[in-house]
């Protein structure tokens, strides 16, 4: 999928290191409310990840917050209904970049990856993102409105 995203997309994003995640920012100040239950699951959180030109990089949610969210960016398993359990998504996803002189449909810059998180109630969570290149582990505290998050 590629957009325009805008002037300042960066600023309703999360950066960790090459990936981006547009419009996670803003889920800490979301209403605790939106991450309630609903009759046959949760809502997921949509979060467009963004990653650099020629870059890979493997995000994970981090061992003890598997049970209460998961990464969803397989189009074959969106659904029509907003409503997923935590076992539809995956415990980490690799995102591969496209490569510096080969841009999609004549486009330059960062490659775009439409998904985001199914999260089981308004908590905090922390992400591993490990760039394949340099190995280079970069962690992140994601609030799900919960304003902040201890670093």
């Amino acid at each position: 999928m590629y957009g325009d995203l805008g002037k300042g997309w960066r600023k309703s994003a999360l950066v960790v290191g090459a990936v981006a995640f547009v419009g996670l920012a803003g889920e800490a100040t979301a209403r605790r409310s939106d991450f309630a239950p609903l009759e046959d699951g949760f809502r997921s959180v949509k979060a467009l990840a963004v990653v650099n030109e020629g870059a890979d990089v493997t995000v994970s949610v981090f061992p003890e917050d598997q049970i209460h969210v998961s990464l969803i960016y397989d189009p074959a398993f969106f659904k029509d209904l907003n409503s997923y359990q935590i076992a539809d998504g995956e415990t980490a996803v690799t995102f591969q970049s496209c490569s510096s002189g080969e841009p999609p449909f004549g486009v330059r810059g960062p490659t775009q990856f439409n998904g985001g998180f199914i999260v089981d109630g308004s908590r905090c969570v922390t992400l591993n993102v490990v760039n394949a290149a340099s190995g280079l582990l970069k962690r992140a505290n994601v609030a799900f409105g919960r304003g902040t998050c201890a670093s």
